[in-house]
């Protein structure tokens, strides 16, 4: 566990855009999660084996909590992904119309 929280604080400190490194914060956290869903799972499977139905409920009840944290985790990294990719292409765009603004000028200095 020490290990995936150090991966995490690697995320923060990495230089670099925020959403690339949100991304991969998102990643450091999704694999605690997974972390923990395995510990879960190995528990259920324990406590259904010496028949102790209670404690596997809410085991189950716990592991269906650390999937939806998991899922939202998921969410949230395509949200600020494809938020991303729309800047980008809005960048694009008034990229392209600075071109074409910048030759319509030229042509128009030059009488065309």
């Amino acid at each position: 566990m020490k290990g995936l929280v150090a991966e995490g604080e690697e995320a923060i400190e990495q230089d670099g855009e925020d959403i690339l490194r949100d991304v991969m914060l998102i990643g450091a956290a999704k694999r605690v999660e997974h972390y923990e869903m395995a510990g879960y799972q190995s528990a259920i499977l324990l406590a259904d084996s010496m028949g102790i139905e209670e404690a596997a409920d809410l085991l189950r009840q716990t592991l269906t909590e650390e999937e939806e944290a998991d899922g939202k985790l998921e969410s949230l990294c395509e949200q600020l992904l494809e938020n991303r990719d729309s800047e980008t292409e809005l960048e694009g765009d008034a990229g392209t119309e600075d071109r074409t603004r910048k030759t319509a000028r030229t042509k128009a200095s030059r009488g065309v």
